[in-house]
């Protein structure tokens, strides 16, 4: 049987199927195609032209809505952000984004008209699952859910399941829905780390630079890690407005900008080869908290190169950023509402990371979980002191290389010259000695140990740079693991904080709960006192009896936690 192309045009779109509309006289057409054959042989010639396409290296342009979509190759199609994150961090090592060289060839990517335009851009890249695998996951989120991850960039992705699904995957209304910009979106982000990145977004590749703010959403969607994914949640319009309800934890430096709201952006480098960020306005004077009491302080948040501030383009982006503890809390939150003036917010996200509670700097703790079986209290001690003065004689700039050194000291204590030929580095006589003294006489069981301890820090997906911290001297990061009575306080405090944000906002529309065992910042030991307690205390402060915890499926199995303390 045939059918009447019921549209002036018989226009292809992808995915693969003919669109027509009525012709307004009856009968009327301009062309007929048969339903059982023509159409199952044009779809195949077109899939082979475009597989042929993509193999030979072209870049193909698939119109969709009138949107065009670059793809380099099948892995840009199937590209996901669900792979390991071993080379996320959370920590201060930062990469500075120079240029002052304007490209004059490019076309200006800050006034793009599709700035909301996220949903094909991140579809593919969000929600499928490692190596190309279809997630197991459900395409929407239930109020009454908390979604479990291992590693905190899953969070991003339920966030765009939850809008693509309440949208019905529908791109006009999403759009539509999302580039509303008189409603705003909030993240109330409860963890000990920002999460917002501490490095530049680079290299840049050309097409994502020409492609203006949604490529660089797909870029960073793409690219983001455990530290970093609320950046591309931002980019992408997902997210407005940023609250980060941080911890306080004494003697140690926090990866973000003081207590106070803040006005963020972020900025195409001068040599658009990079998109950095940077504070643009603060207001710290109502902040309540004790940070000086307790010897807090905070890390830059600025990774813009402050030499070529006038060669920046941009913002691409702005966003209000929120940085409260407990005490906080209420006072910032009206701040930051009453700035936003006759704009409502259309809906917020409640994400936690159990690390909130209690939380390590990965590497240390890390190594100690092997050696610990085999090793004296005192021993581990003195290993841990010795250990943490190698990025002074050493630099940050060799860390893989370091850590294969260390490794191998047991059996080759006398051989030096690696360390200042290859790691750069300049170690004094007294750390060659205890080096040596901390290494030395290991038994068997005790060298296997030490082995597999330090090629875990080198090769796990799940330990990322951090690990790196192990080199340190003192805390660089949150470290802390409360007594009994600091963790019901903690909880206490917290419960009326989210009853106080539920109060003004609602419901949240997504809740997700982050465990970070694997990557060493959750104590393992603490975990199944902070899980069960966090499930309580937010039936509590919502008010919903029915709300339960809804392991991700994409996460590990959890037998990978066994030997971890």
């Amino acid at each position: 049987s045939s059918t009447y192309c019921q549209d002036p045009f018989c226009v292809w779109q992808f995915p693969l199927r003919l669109r027509c509309a009525r012709m307004r006289s009856p009968g009327s057409a301009l062309c007929t195609i048969s339903s059982s054959a023509l159409a199952v042989v044009a779809r195949r010639l077109f899939l082979f032209a475009l597989l042929f396409s993509i193999a030979v290296g072209h870049v193909v342009e698939v119109d969709s809505g009138g949107r065009s979509i670059h793809v380099d190759s099948l892995g840009d199609l199937f590209q996901n952000d669900d792979r390991p994150r071993h080379k996320g961090h959370r920590g201060h090592v930062r990469r500075e984004a120079k240029g002052g060289v304007q490209a004059a060839a490019h076309k200006d990517p800050l006034k793009h008209p599709d700035a909301a335009y996220f949903a094909t851009l991140l579809l593919e890249a969000s929600l499928n699952a490692r190596h190309g695998q279809r997630t197991k996951n459900p395409p929407g989120s239930s109020p009454w859910e908390v979604h479990v991850v291992e590693e905190h960039h899953q969070a991003l992705r339920w966030w765009l399941r939850d809008a693509m699904h309440r949208s019905k995957v529908h791109e006009a209304s999403l759009l539509a829905s999302f580039g509303d910009k008189e409603k705003r979106r909030i993240l109330v982000h409860v963890d000990s780390h920002a999460d917002i990145g501490v490095d530049v977004w680079s290299p840049l590749p050309h097409h994502v630079v020409a492609g203006g703010r949604p490529a660089f959403a797909k870029f960073m969607a793409q690219e983001a890690d455990i530290g970093s994914f609320i950046s591309a949640g931002i980019m992408s319009g997902l997210v407005d407005d940023v609250v980060w309800l941080r911890s306080s934890f004494p003697n140690c430096t926090y990866n973000g900008p003081t207590l106070g709201l803040h006005r963020a952006g972020f900025f195409l480098t001068g040599d658009r080869s990079a998109i950095c960020q940077r504070i643009l306005s603060s207001d710290s004077s109502w902040a309540k908290g004790s940070d000086a009491d307790l010897h807090i302080s905070s890390e830059p948040f600025d990774t813009c190169d402050p030499d070529n501030i006038k060669a920046l383009h941009g913002p691409v982006v702005t966003f209000n950023l929120l940085v409260t503890d407990l005490p906080s809390l209420e006072h910032g939150l009206k701040r930051l509402l009453n700035r936003g003036g006759e704009h409502t917010v259309a809906e917020w996200y409640l994400d936690v990371d159990e690390d909130f509670f209690a939380s390590y700097i990965p590497g240390w703790h890390s190594l100690a979980d092997f050696l610990r079986a085999d090793f004296s209290v005192k021993r581990l001690k003195r290993i841990k002191v010795v250990l943490s003065q190698l990025h002074d004689a050493c630099g940050y700039q060799h860390d893989e290389l370091l850590m294969k050194l260390v490794r191998q000291l047991p059996q080759r204590a006398e051989r030096w010259r690696p360390w200042k030929t290859k790691a750069a580095c300049q170690l004094p006589k007294q750390l060659k000695a205890d080096l040596r003294q901390v290494t030395k006489g290991f038994t068997k069981r005790q060298l296997k140990a030490w082995k597999k301890g330090f090629e875990w820090l080198s090769n796990s997906e799940y330990g990322g740079s951090d690990v790196s911290q192990i080199f340190e001297t003192g805390r660089s990061m949150p470290d802390r693991v409360p007594s009994e009575r600091e963790l019901n306080s903690i909880f206490l405090e917290f419960e009326a904080a989210v009853s106080h944000v539920a109060d003004v906002l609602g419901h949240p529309q997504v809740i997700t709960a982050c465990r970070s065992i694997l990557n060493g910042y959750m104590p393992r030991k603490m975990w199944q006192h902070v899980e069960p307690r966090l499930q309580t205390a937010l039936r509590r402060a919502l008010r919903q009896p029915h709300i339960h915890h809804v392991v991700d499926k994409d996460d590990p199995p959890t037998t990978l936690y066994r030997g971890m303390e």
